[in-house]
């Protein structure tokens, strides 16, 4: 008697599976993300070439180029090790790190602005290197705020 009375326990746990279906669900990336992220990576391959300006005709502030040298490789790994880490977390969908980038994006951009000149003086290619890697980086911000990468890292887990 208390078999059947266990099949019809209305207070029984359900015996289906009722794991949530959008978990197991992968999540499409919008376009707007994915062409951020390539933006991303133009705005740092068109940042090449005034590294290697820098390395080959900067004029060494630690009074030996050697040591100049060798900080800035230090830190170029360190900008990129940044850059890695910002376009991973917005790889993942984690919200912080397009918070992070739009930050260092909006300040570079202000920066920019009494820079202009001064990278056209220098060469114009550098000038126009610089100049597109600025509007590269600020093009992917505005991709990443856009409604449909908006509801994408909103309904990603937070990292």
């Amino acid at each position: 008697m208390t078999g059947v009375f266990v099949e019809r326990n209305p207070y029984a746990p359900p015996a289906g599976n009722v794991a949530d279906v959008e978990a197991t669900v992968p999540r499409v990336r919008p376009w707007q993300v994915k062409s951020a992220l390539w933006l991303l990576c133009l705005s740092i391959a068109l940042s090449v070439p005034e590294i290697v300006y820098d390395f080959l005709y900067r004029r060494s502030a630690f009074g030996s180029p050697g040591a100049d040298i060798i900080a800035m490789t230090i830190g170029l790994v360190i900008m990129l090790g940044l850059a890695s880490l910002v376009s991973a977390s917005i790889w993942k969908g984690w919200r912080w790190g397009r918070i992070l980038y739009a930050v260092v994006v909006v300040m570079g951009a202000i920066s920019a602005f009494e820079a202009v000149p001064r990278w056209f003086l220098r060469s114009p290619y550098l000038g126009v290197a610089d100049l597109l890697s600025t509007l590269a980086d600020v093009a992917a911000i505005a991709l990443l705020f856009m409604p449909a990468a908006n509801a994408w890292f909103r309904n990603q887990p937070r990292g």
